[in-house]
């Protein structure tokens, strides 16, 4: 069996619909399955869901270079990129380097448990600050300069590979159902709700069928 992979940021990975959170608790639904396991049921597929909640572009991107090896003539990869925002740093207290969320730093990391000193803090967040923050058009055009670039080797070794758009979420918040439309806003998430993994199966398993690998492609 082939496999079928998907790499991406929280909306890859199933946030807010997966044990443990409070949607996926108290809202039941006749399926819980997230929309990467739907396809990958529909597709007949073995998933390798390869997501990280507040992941970055350039992880995602990492990620599935890391993975490059593995991905065999026939398989399926689907890959989504992130918001420009979100970075990658080294945490010098753990000598590694780790994302940086900017969106929601201070709850994932904590700014003390990621630098060591202060002058790391500040010169860091001005980068981000007065090099990405202006110019996140730039960032996101440099990206997908590079996911286009990874497909067309993909696509040429016999691997079908999928790129959707952070922006399918991030500027079309009318495309999906949320959590916090689902729940009327009892539940403040802007992740899909099980309507909204539905949805997003539907876009997928379209895409798949009629082999359009830019997903985002006339949906924006």
């Amino acid at each position: 069996m082939n496999n079928i992979w998907f790499f991406g940021d929280s909306f890859t990975y199933g946030d807010g619909c997966l044990p443990g959170f409070e949607y996926y608790e108290n809202y039941k639904s006749d399926d819980t399955r997230i929309w990467t396991t739907r396809v990958a049921n529909e597709s007949n597929l073995l998933e390798r869901n390869l997501s990280e909640r507040g992941c970055s572009t350039p992880m995602i991107i990492n990620t599935l270079i890391n993975n490059l090896s593995n991905i065999k003539k026939d398989d399926i990869v689907i890959l989504s990129d992130s918001l420009p925002t979100r970075t990658l740093g080294v945490n010098s207290k753990r000598r590694k380097v780790e994302l940086v969320t900017t969106d929601i730093f201070e709850t994932h990391h904590g700014l003390d448990n990621f630098f060591e000193y202060e002058i790391e803090r500040e010169s860091f967040l001005n980068y981000i600050i007065n090099n990405i923050l202006p110019y996140e058009a730039i960032w996101k055009q440099f990206y997908e300069k590079q996911i286009l670039s990874l497909q067309t080797e993909l696509l040429n070794r016999g691997v079908h590979f999928y790129f959707w758009s952070h922006s399918m979420w991030a500027l079309r918040k009318d495309s999906f159902i949320s959590i916090s439309q689902d729940t009327n806003y009892k539940i403040e998430d802007g992740h899909f709700s099980w309507k909204g993994h539905s949805q997003m199966t539907k876009i997928v398993l379209d895409a798949i069928t009629n082999k359009k690998y830019i997903i985002h492609k006339k949906l924006l």
